[in-house]
């Protein structure tokens, strides 16, 4: 499986992806601005799909993952796992 990881993610790939696992969508506007805020976000992507994500935030020496989400069709790959 050849998945692409990216450093972007939008607010509608966030929300999809946490309709995808059960988990209520949020508010556009509020889900822009925490990855505006983030200070790291991936996106796993295979065949232009995203399939999963992570972020992450700080405040300069600490450093807290807030979301690590994957599509259930790709889950037990070990994509919520490698590092990049």
């Amino acid at each position: 499986m050849e998945i692409k990881i990216e450093n972007n993610l939008s607010a509608n790939e966030y929300n999809n992806l946490r309709s995808k696992i059960g988990w209520d969508t949020k508010d556009i506007e509020l889900v822009q601005n925490a990855i505006k805020n983030s200070i790291i976000i991936k996106k796993a992507t295979f065949k232009d799909k995203t399939i999963g994500m992570a972020r992450a935030i700080g405040d300069g020496i600490y450093y807290l993952i807030v979301d690590v989400l994957v599509d259930p069709e790709y889950q037990n790959n070990g994509i919520g796992k490698k590092t990049y």
